[in-house]
């Protein structure tokens, strides 16, 4: 079975290179940390990235910012598995804060 992807559907033509999807989640998740979600755009996140192909990876920016987040977190976020599912969801907010606060480049004030 395979997962649904938020990313548009490329009907033939040559194949997508996924090393460009690396630099354009960067990107994204690069604007989205300093300005937030209304700070980025398609057009912020293709300047930065140096890639004016991202209006045909995915079809808005919403489904842009969740694959970024998405591919971020399956990276950098093991999925527990403790036996307890209260335990895991405890397991998985803790990495989930360090992962954003590593991501950031800075810690928060406790």
């Amino acid at each position: 079975m395979t997962q649904p992807s938020l990313a548009s559907p490329r009907p033939g033509g040559r194949p997508r290179d996924e090393s460009r999807d690396h630099a354009i989640r960067s990107a994204t998740l690069d604007l989205l940390a300093e300005l937030g979600y209304d700070g980025v755009t398609m057009d912020r996140v293709a300047a930065r990235a140096g890639k004016a192909t991202i209006y045909r990876r995915w079809p808005s920016k919403l489904a842009m910012v969740i694959d970024s987040i998405n591919a971020f977190a399956e990276e950098r976020m093991p999925t527990p598995d403790t036996g307890s599912l209260r335990l895991d969801i405890i397991e998985f907010l803790t990495s989930f804060h360090e992962a954003i606060r590593g991501a950031a480049g800075g810690s928060s004030p406790n």
